[in-house]
């Protein structure tokens, strides 16, 4: 009977011991659980800054281009002034030309 007593004693040893390296492993599981989840949610927090700054860029970036668009066309407006302005004074020495042309002959003759 004392040898039945101490086997169970030493069966009962034996499962403590078998819970107790059960519970660390849960333990040790749960603690790895926690860091994975603090590191990927740093990862994320990591992430998401990056995608903002990108983002930030792109909105810096077309805001850019949207003003020198602008002054593109601006620049557009003010060579077709330019232009214009050639042409009148083109048209305007022609005629000047002609004028002076004619008087020339004007002259000659008398």
């Amino acid at each position: 009977m004392f040898e039945e007593i101490n086997h169970q004693r030493q069966q009962m040893h034996a499962r403590d011991e078998e819970l107790k390296k059960a519970q660390n492993e849960i333990l040790v599981l749960k603690e790895r659980k926690r860091v994975a989840i603090e590191e990927m949610f740093a990862a994320n927090e990591s992430e998401k800054a990056k995608q903002k700054e990108a983002l930030d860029r792109v909105e810096s970036l077309c805001a850019s281009v949207d003003q020198k668009d602008k002054s593109l066309i601006e620049y557009s407006k003010q060579i077709q002034g330019l232009r214009q302005q050639i042409d009148s004074l083109k048209s305007s020495y022609s005629l000047e030309l002609g004028k002076v042309s004619q008087s020339a002959k004007d002259i000659s003759i008398l």
